[in-house]
């Protein structure tokens, strides 16, 4: 049993020459096909169906309406419904509205006035005409009808069908500002008591555009009670899934743009088919080519269903003392822009890699949000993961969406089972329900059948039974639960609860490890966290944020200095909140290391005074270790140290400090053995024992011979954080030197005079192809890539054991120069302010050298090999395609060798130019590359530019383009840079056209990129992507 939804929005209606009025039979052929599987067709409008709110724009739209319903009853005899919103641009504001602002500005100070039908009515009488139209195309009486709430019900099939259709325009003005909205749900509250099959709601307004006062609340009744909801006003399509605990899951589904004032081509809607029977639904978006309506999301989408949950009301109510321990997000994490920060509001399913007892090289990882279906977990699942990494929070998350799902979970600690006696055990499960959900849930509980109860079992490994007794507990709970989920630290193993009587049940046990966020992962946390409070901030801005935030935080988290799980991802970021000033791109990167460092000495009670003592201890050990050579101190070299220390410093009681230390994550214990907890802790004390003794001859050797051995890891990342800590001029001509050290027998490529030889492989510069789609969607496959070709990838960094003598292999020479970039880049960002501007210069021009010199050894040898490379790719052609001719091998080979060369070299110009871009470092750059003739520093300032979420630099990339538009090389690598941006950035239609044009891009609207496999995924990454890494 099925229903179908044309969905309009935004449709902007003027005059008789409107482009959308001649429009009608091909949005009415999108449907056609779907007619035969549907009882009835919904037309839903979610608002601005005209400009002005003016009754000749309305009559229109009539005109338009009709055709759309006549063309589908042509093909198909069934009931067609109109169902609309008004929107801000369907208010008439001709007339004076003085009167109406005053209303407006009193309901805004004294929200209670918005129940006052009198002032309701004064807001909403320039919707006059609106409702006058939507009148003559109701085909069904409104069961429920205000100024500001219509509701229409239908019965197709047996299935009850409501839409509440909302006025959220209520109080538009003619200029609206974003976070004004105000919506009285108090006055609707009996509307949670209707239970229809499916319930839909349509409003023009997203929720971002409601005021604080309102939009929680707003939001939450909206979702608590439809299972879908549909709104417009943004002129972004799109669909998705919703989920909170309060109101389960719901549908959006957002309206595209019919008809855009300026860009009469830019026109879309969806088209969605809902299956009361199975409860599903498909979403299909729709955009005009020029001739007709084309799906945008590729042909695979129409035919996959996806399931929606129908609203309902449990016995089992989560307590409210328990409810607010599911909502603690573990830690007192604070945001300016909302009062109190939930584990809802911030939290993100991690991924989980399965354990086996036979592991091969590739092992799946899958995403922890699998285990929200109940059937998963039928055979048990063990999850492993070290302290703090968010085992218990996804415990809690999981609950709530049992609950709210209508299967009943309970949590118990592996700590409260310490008794093992059927009675003790059943004893400790009621304390647990009634806990969870009031006493009064017991007896009902218990009579629940099995496959609707589910255990997750926290810290299993933290049980205090003796040993021969911890099977048998395991043992009684299974047999109670449909579904087992246990938790346990990273070295517990399962066999220690297995005995021979319990070996059956757990022996099905799925055990998976708890992975750390990878990039996809850290940026969907960003997005949390920007959005908290977004509900007045601008998109662009909104994700101009995420994109610095998200830099940030990587750059930061490095190559696993910091552990990326969400606990010290969310702490940094709170710590950008806190000190960002306005420009967090530009904070010093130390300072949000010393934050963590900080944060964990404040955990264990250190008093402010003390601080700088414990500081210099772990300053002190970190010498001491690099001393020693090793990686871990036995205790009797602690205790040689800690001898030493209190004789020269201060006295220190060695065990009290060790366990201060283990317990603030400073230290970890290894048996008798101690190290540094985390990378970045020994880096980060090294760097500043460092930075505090340079003019210590031992200290400045060793800085030197580090600066000039960068390829190796811990050398990197020790003058990384000794940068950290100082600008000493003795640091970065260390940097600089060793810098033009490398392939200093080459001149820096320019592209102008020496591409002769890449030109003559193609006749003319090939033009790339923009697949047009959300910069948000494509950030995020972007940064899934990044995570796939991470995992493959294997590091060429030798550790200081395998410090070479002599000449530096390629890799190694490679990831020396680009190491030395990195490290000279953040120099430059963290001291802008304090290095002279001549300095800056000097620095620049030899960050920006050194990969062109090595690009120009990677020409050297192109051209050297060109034609027998040529020939061999085209004779592989012909070997595996016989029927293509020698010419067409010949062509495909040049252009391959073309694309390789301009991959290989927009690789190298990103990674020269994302390690300088920053909004405070542009303008040195312009005048270092104003001062050059080289073309390559002007597509390095271009990238850099690009990089930022700022205004895009038409006027370089426009003369630029001009003055090379006879080297196709050239326009190759801008075009790659300028799809980068497009693939990161929210960029109007416009932009996006004026770029594409000037550079000769090529536009798609469907993405052709299948994004299924890893192969693919490496292939799309090195053929057209390669920009991101």
């Amino acid at each position: 049993m099925k229903i179908g939804i044309l969905h309009l929005s935004d449709i902007h209606i003027r005059t008789t020459h409107d482009p959308v009025l001649g429009r009608g039979l091909q949005i009415a052929s999108t449907t056609y096909s779907l007619l035969p599987e549907v009882e009835c067709l919904f037309i839903v409008v979610s608002g601005d169906i005209a400009y002005g709110g003016q009754e000749s724009e309305y009559k229109e739209a009539e005109s338009l309406f009709n055709q759309i319903k006549a063309s589908i009853l042509e093909q198909s005899n069934i009931a067609v419904h109109f169902i609309m919103v008004p929107g801000n641009h369907d208010c008439n504001f001709t007339d004076n509205q003085s009167i109406r602002d005053i209303l407006i500005e009193a309901i805004i100070s004294e929200p209670s006035k918005a129940l006052d039908k009198s002032v309701v009515e004064g807001c909403t009488s320039v919707q006059g005409e609106f409702v006058v139209f939507r009148n003559k195309l109701e085909s069904e009486p409104p069961s429920f009808q205000d100024s500001r709430w219509t509701k229409y019900q239908f019965d197709v099939a047996g299935h009850q069908i409501v839409f509440d259709c909302i006025n959220v325009a209520w109080m538009s003005r003619k200029s609206e500002a974003q976070g004004k909205l105000l919506f009285p749900v108090e006055a609707y509250q009996d509307f949670e008591k209707d239970t229809p099959h499916l319930r839909l709601a349509v409003l023009h307004h997203p929720f971002n555009w409601f005021g604080q006062s309102t939009y929680h609340t707003f939001k939450s009744f909206i979702r608590s009670i439809s299972e879908v909801v549909f709104t417009g006003h943004e002129h972004t399509a799109n669909y998705g899934e919703n989920w909170d605990p309060s109101t389960n899951e719901s549908i959006y589904i957002e309206g595209g743009v019919l008809q855009a004032g300026h860009h009469p081509d830019e026109s879309s809607f969806n088209l969605v088919t809902i299956d009361l029977s199975q409860e599903q639904y498909r979403c299909e978006r729709f955009s005009w080519d020029g001739a007709r309506y084309y799906p945008t999301d590729g042909a695979e989408s129409w035919s996959t269903y996806r399931k929606y949950v129908v609203k309902q009301r449990s016995e089992f109510e989560i307590s409210a003392e328990f409810l607010a321990e599911l909502n603690n997000p573990g830690a007192n994490f604070s945001h300016p822009s909302i009062p109190k920060i939930t584990l809802d509001d911030i939290y993100v399913f991690p991924d989980l890699r399965l354990i086996d007892d036979a592991p091969t090289k590739d092992q799946p990882e899958i995403s922890s949000s699998v285990l929200v279906s109940p059937e998963k977990i039928t055979s048990g699942v063990l999850i492993q993961g070290e302290e703090k990494t968010g085992k218990t929070s996804l415990l809690y998350t999981l609950f709530k969406r049992y609950q709210s799902s209508g299967v009943i979970p309970i949590i118990i600690r592996g700590k409260d089972l310490s008794k093992v006696s059927d009675k003790e055990l059943r004893a400790t499960i009621d304390r647990a329900i009634g806990r969870q959900y009031g006493t009064q849930a017991i007896v009902p509980f218990h009579q629940l059948p099995k496959a609707k109860k589910v255990l997750l079992l926290d810290d299993i490994d933290q049980q205090k039974a003796p040993e021969k007794n911890k099977g048998k507990a395991l043992k009684y709970l299974l047999g109670l639960f449909g579904g087992v989920i246990a938790t346990s630290n990273d070295l517990f193993e399962l066999d220690e609860l297995i005995s021979s009587d319990v070996t059956d049940l757990v022996g099905s046990f799925q055990q998976y490890r708890l992975l750390p966020f990878g990039y996809k992962l850290r940026l969907d946390l960003v997005r949390k966290w920007a959005n908290l409070g977004s509900e007045d901030r601008d998109p662009q801005a909104l994700m101009a944020m995420v994109d610095k935030v998200e830099k940030l935080l990587n750059t930061i988290i490095g190559k696993n200095l910091i552990p990326s799980v969400p606990i010290y991802l969310l702490i940094l970021m709170q710590s950008f909140e806190a000190g960002k000033q306005g420009d967090l791109q530009n904070s010093a990167f130390g300072h949000y290391y010393e934050f963590l460092i900080l944060h964990s000495l404040t955990s264990i009670s250190i008093k402010h005074e003390e601080v700088d003592e414990f500081i210099n201890y772990c300053c002190q050990l970190a010498w001491f270790t690099l001393q020693k050579k090793v990686k871990e101190l036995e205790l009797n070299e602690l205790k040689e140290f800690s001898k030493a220390y209190s004789e020269e410093y201060a006295y220190v009681e060695l065990t009290s400090r060790l366990n201060q230390l283990c317990t603030a994550k400073l230290l970890i214990r290894h048996g008798e053995s101690y190290s540094f907890c985390y990378p970045y802790v020994y880096y980060f004390f090294l760097g500043k024992y460092l930075a505090e003794n340079l003019n210590d001859g031992e200290v400045s050797q060793l800085v030197r011979h580090y600066c000039s051995h960068l390829y190796v890891k811990d050398y990197a990342n020790t003058i990384l954080f000794l940068t950290h800590h100082s600008k000493s001029p003795f640091i970065y001509d260390s940097i600089k030197a060793a810098l033009a050290g490398l392939f200093n027998d080459k001149p820096p490529i320019d592209y102008d005079g020496d591409t002769e030889m890449l030109n003559e492989l193609v006749e003319s510069a090939p033009s790339l192809i923009y697949h047009k789609g959300n910069a948000e969607e494509q950030r995020r496959e972007i940064r899934e890539l990044q995570d796939d070709i991470e995992a493959g990838s294997s590091s060429h960094s030798p550790t200081a054991s395998q410090e070479l003598d002599g000449d530096l292999d390629l890799p190694s020479k490679l990831n020396f120069l680009f190491k030395t970039v990195e490290i000279l880049g953040q120099i430059l960002k963290n001291h802008y302010g304090s290095l002279r501007n001549s300095i800056k210069e000097e620095l620049l021009h030899e960050l920006f050298d050194g990969p062109l010199r090595a690009l120009r050894e990677f020409f050297e040898l192109i051209h050297s090999q060109k034609d027998l490379l040529v020939a061999d790719i085209a004779a592989h052609l012909q070997r595996g395609h016989e029927s293509a001719s020698e010419d067409d091998c010949k062509k495909f080979a040049r252009r391959y060798v073309f694309d390789l060369v301009g991959m290989v070299s927009t690789i190298f110009i990103y990674k020269t130019a994302t390690s300088v871009s920053s909004e405070k470092l542009l303008d040195v750059i312009s005048k270092v590359v104003n001062e050059s003739d080289s073309v390559a520093y002007k597509l390095i300032e271009i990238t850099a530019q690009l990089d930022l979420p700022n205004s895009i630099p038409f006027a370089g990339i426009d003369k630029l383009a001009k003055n090379q538009k006879n080297n196709p090389f050239v326009i190759r690598l801008m075009q790659s840079v300028v799809i980068g941006h497009l693939y990161m950035f929210k960029t109007s239609d416009a932009d996006k056209q004026k770029l594409c044009s000037e550079l000769g891009i090529q536009i798609s609207r469907q993405r052709i990129i299948d994004y299924k496999t890893k192969d693919t995924k490496r292939l799309v990454n090195a053929n057209s992507e390669q920009h991101v890494k």
